[in-house]
């Protein structure tokens, strides 16, 4: 493949490196030690120095990324296993771990104070799991939502309410009154269930994404060593050989 600046023939490393700018960036360097003029040459360096940097960053960033998929990780197992069991689920757990406390506190035997708090946490469980259950096979979201739409449909002209039912079918789907009849059959156990589903599946790309940076940290590491290593050999022989000049770095505030 010829070099489309240099007419030369280019490497595996120069069009690895293609990727990152290097080649636009010589011939923007060459171009500006071309003209004489500092102000685009600082221009071009400050350019390359902030690649460079962010290059390093990814590089340096590895147990950040790591760190960072493992809580999403747990985030998106949570959110899946709420998917899985629904609030329904959620809530019998809770009654199973309140009747196992409660069974422990009445047992004979030492330990009748930590006894007396178990059977007291275990029938507070008992209670909020529950109350968890009972909210679960409630249709409350969905019955509220059905009937604020079919009062919307019923103050609707029925050219339109046909309308939206056509549109509705055409798309292969049923029509407008049965699609919020189907709504306010589910249960709010239901809504959880898609809810967490959603967001674990938004959960779980974001780990993918952590765990896939921190895995290619070395491969990171390595590009960024090889754009400092284009960066010194385009800038060789000007103000900026061995970095930016120090009349040119921001004094720090006293």
């Amino acid at each position: 493949m010829d070099n489309e600046y240099y007419g030369a023939v280019s490497t595996p490393t120069e069009d690895f490196l293609a990727h990152y700018g290097v080649k636009g960036m010589k011939w923007g360097v060459r171009k500006a030690i071309a003209s004489g003029n500092a102000r685009r040459l600082g221009r071009q360096y400050n350019k390359a120095a902030k690649k460079l940097a962010k290059l390093e960053k990814r590089a340096a960033s590895g147990k950040k990324y790591a760190k960072r998929a493992a809580v999403l990780g747990a985030g998106a197992a949570a959110a899946g296993g709420l998917a899985a069991v629904g609030s329904y689920g959620v809530g019998r757990g809770m009654n199973a771990v309140g009747d196992a406390l409660r069974t422990y506190g009445s047992t004979p035997g030492k330990g009748s104070k930590l006894k007396r708090h178990a059977t007291a946490a275990g029938i507070a469980l008992n209670r909020a799991g529950e109350a968890v259950t009972s909210w679960s096979n409630a249709g409350t979201v969905g019955q509220a939502a059905k009937r604020g739409a079919n009062a919307v449909l019923q103050a609707t002209p029925n050219k339109i309410t046909r309308a939206a039912n056509n549109a509705l079918k055409s798309g292969g789907h049923a029509g407008l009154g049965s699609q919020i009849n189907r709504l306010g059959n589910i249960s709010n156990s239901g809504y959880t269930r898609l809810a967490g589903a959603a967001v674990g599946a938004g959960l779980g790309a974001g780990a993918a994404y952590n765990a896939y940076r921190a895995a290619t940290t070395k491969r990171a590491a390595k590009k960024a060593a090889q754009f400092r290593s284009e960066m010194n050999k385009a800038f060789a022989g000007t103000a900026y050989a061995n970095g930016r000049p120090a009349s040119q770095k921001k004094k720090k505030r006293r």
